[in-house]
C-alpha cells in the first residue's frame, strides 16, 4: 500500500525512534525501506535486531542524500511514498491521515503536515504551514513550510519529473522544479516531531547553505511574480527583500525594501526585519536562524489544550510507547 523511505547516514542513535514511529502506525500495511548511505558506524549492528517483515534494510555506497532517495524510489513495491528522517517521530495517525487524503486524489498531489520540532528533548516550536495548494505555491518563492519527513506523495509522478537532484537542498529543489503541477496540501494537524539540526547553528554551515539556496532560486527570480503567482509588483519587491534578508545580501534587502515607500511601514514584519539587519553579522544570524515567529506563536499557546496534549504524545512517544 505505501512505502516508507529512510535515508540514513551515520545515525544509529537516532534511527530507531523514527524506525518505532513508524512500526507503531495505526495503517499497518506498508513497506519500510531503509536507505542506508555508507554509514561508518553502528547502523548496520543496530539494524540487527529489527526483525519486523516490512522492513528492509539496504547498505548502499556513500553518495549522498538524493542518490539514496533515487535508489528508494526504484525499488519501493508501491506507488504512494511516505518520507521520514532518523530522529524524527512520525505520530501514529500519520500514515493512515496522510493516506486518506491522497488515495483519491490526483498523481500531482503531494499531501504534507504541520511538524513540532524539538532538541534535548523538549518542543522548540510547531508550524502552522497553509492548508492552501496556492498559499504553499507561494511561499516557495522563499522556502518550504512543511517538512520533507513529513510528505507522501505518488512515487511514479516523482520519477517522471526528474526525481531527486543531486544538491544540499534536495527537496527544495524538487518542489521549486514541480511548483508549476503539483498541488502541495499541508494538513493542518501536527502529525510530525522533527529533530533539530545542531549544524545548522553554526555561521560556517549557514553561510553556506544559505549560498545553496539562493542559487537554485536564482532562475525562478527572473520573474518572480508570475513564478509564484504573485499578486503585482509591490508583493514581488516585497519577496525580493524577504529574499535577501534570508539568504542574500541584508543591504540589498533594505534596498528593495526602500522602493514600497509607505507600504513598507505599514508592513510591521519588514520594519522588524528592516531594523534586525543592522546588528552585527553574528547576531543578526543567530535571530535570523531562530525561528523566532514560531517560538513566540508557540509559546502564546504553550498552556492551551492542543499545546499540552502535543507535549504529553511528544513525552510518551520519546518513552517508547503510544499516546
Amino acid at each position: 500500500m505505501i512505502s516508507v523511505l529512510l535515508p540514513t547516514y551515520n545515525s544509529a542513535t537516532t534511527l530507531g525512534l523514527a524506525i518505532r514511529s513508524i512500526v507503531q502506525q495505526t495503517l499497518p500495511d506498508f513497506e519500510l525501506l531503509v536507505l542506508d548511505d555508507g554509514s561508518t558506524d553502528d547502523t548496520e549492528k543496530a539494524m540487527e535486531s529489527c526483525h519486523d517483515r516490512r522492513i528492509g534494510y539496504h547498505k548502499l555506497p556513500h553518495k549522498g542524500l538524493a542518490a539514496s532517495l533515487n535508489v528508494g524510489l526504484s525499488i519501493a513495491r508501491n506507488d504512494i511514498v511516505a518520507r521520514i528522517d532518523a530522529g524524527d517521530i512520525a505520530l501514529p495517525e500519520r500514515l493512515k491521515r496522510q493516506f486518506e487524503f491522497i488515495r483519491a486524489k490526483p498523481k500531482n498531489t503531494i499531501v504534507a503536515c504541520n511538524q513540532a520540532v524539538y532538541i534535548d528533548q523538549r518542543i522548540m516550536y510547531r508550524t502552522f504551514g497553509s492548508p492552501d495548494p496556492d498559499a504553499v505555491r507561494k511561499r516557495l518563492a522563499l522556502h518550504c513550510d512543511f517538512p520533507h519527513s513529513g510528505v507522501m506523495y505518488y512515487r511514479e509522478y516523482i520519477v517522471e519529473n526528474g526525481g531527486y537532484s543531486d544538491t544540499a537542498i534536495e527537496d527544495y529543489e524538487l518542489w521549486l522544479r514541480i511548483k508549476n503541477s503539483a498541488r502541495i496540501h499541508i494538513l493542518p494537524e501536527v502529525l510530525m516531531f522533527t529533530l533539530y539540526d545542531r549544524n545548522s547553528l553554526s555561521n560556517k554551515d549557514v553561510t553556506e547553505r544559505n549560498a545553496i539556496h539562493y542559487r537554485i532560486q536564482e532562475k525562478y527570480y527572473l520573474n518572480v511574480e508570475e513564478e509564484f503567482a504573485l499578486s503585482g509588483t509591490n508583493e514581488g519587491i516585497a519577496t525580493r527583500g524577504w529574499r535577501e534578508y534570508f539568504f542574500g545580501d541584508r543591504k540589498m534587502a533594505r534596498d528593495h525594501w526602500r522602493q514600497l515607500g509607505l507600504l513598507a511601514v505599514v508592513q510591521p514584519r519588514i520594519i522588524i526585519a528592516w531594523l534586525v539587519t543592522y546588528l552585527p553579522q553574528s547576531t543578526f544570524t543567530a535571530f535570523k536562524e531562530s525561528r523566532m515567529k514560531f517560538r513566540i506563536q508557540y509559546l502564546l499557546r504553550y498552556f492551551f489544550r492542543d499545546s499540552r496534549t502535543l507535549r504529553r504524545t511528544f513525552t510518551e512517544l520519546m518513552a517508547g510507547g503510544s499516546p
